[in-house]
């Protein structure tokens, strides 16, 4: 049997300025789009909650609003899908909002950065 390896972790800080670079944008903010799955353990095979779009001003507020939105629907691990964490910014240039995907919220509200494999995602630690 092996063993259970620490995993590495980020602090919410340095999460932008390593996927942006120096050139973080401005005008930002984060999107999250709340869903739930069925879960065949319990005989539920399409969503048991209404889809919701929050925006939020930190990855902090995301966590909170995917417990909330938890909570109220009174869904289990289960019922949680992967969720992903936008941030968004106006290109001026262009007059477009952007997106890209920054971090995933696991059921318990943890934050994690959004490589595809999840051996090799860190822990976005978020301030107090």
């Amino acid at each position: 049997m092996g063993t259970l390896q620490k995993r590495e972790t980020i602090k919410e800080s340095k999460i932008l300025s390593k996927i942006f670079g120096e050139t973080k944008p401005t005008k930002n903010c984060f999107k999250v789009l709340l869903k739930s799955v069925g879960n065949p353990d319990h005989q539920q095979y399409a969503p048991v909650s209404e889809q919701e779009i929050v925006f939020c001003d930190n990855l902090k507020q995301c966590s909170k609003e995917l417990r909330r939105y938890i909570e109220y629907w009174n869904m289990g691990a289960g019922n949680t899908p992967e969720i992903r964490v936008w941030y968004l910014w106006l290109d001026e240039t262009i007059n477009k909002v952007k997106k890209k995907t920054v971090a995933l919220i696991s059921f318990n509200g943890r934050l994690w950065t959004p490589e595809k494999d999840w051996e090799k995602r860190k822990e976005i630690i978020i301030g107090e």
